[in-house]
């Protein structure tokens, strides 16, 4: 079961999931994010599911449309795995083809 809000300003938008995972066996995976836009920079953050723990999640982006058909996300990614071991940063590009 899982809900979904985005709410549109114009150049501004803020938005947000709430998801309930039960678990084979017992337990959740519950998940949660919330974030903000300002044209095409955004920024969103929360809990990723996962049992018996909450890894955080932090994911800045910056849309790119190079044309009407073709957009590039590149995005800068936080993970705290919750686990006692190091913390992770990743880079990821997302390609978006309109037709």
């Amino acid at each position: 079961i899982a809900g979904l809000i985005n709410l549109d300003f114009g150049g501004f938008q803020i938005g947000g999931h709430y998801a309930i995972n039960d678990v084979e066996g017992g337990g959740d995976a519950d998940s949660y994010m919330g974030g903000v836009a300002f044209g095409p920079f955004g920024i969103y953050g929360g809990v990723s599911p996962a049992v018996g723990r909450d890894p955080l999640l932090v994911e800045a982006y910056y849309n790119l449309e190079l044309n009407e058909f073709f957009t590039l996300t590149p995005a800068l990614i936080y993970a705290d795995n919750d686990s006692g071991s190091d913390d992770n940063f990743y880079g990821a590009v997302r390609a978006q083809f309109s037709f």
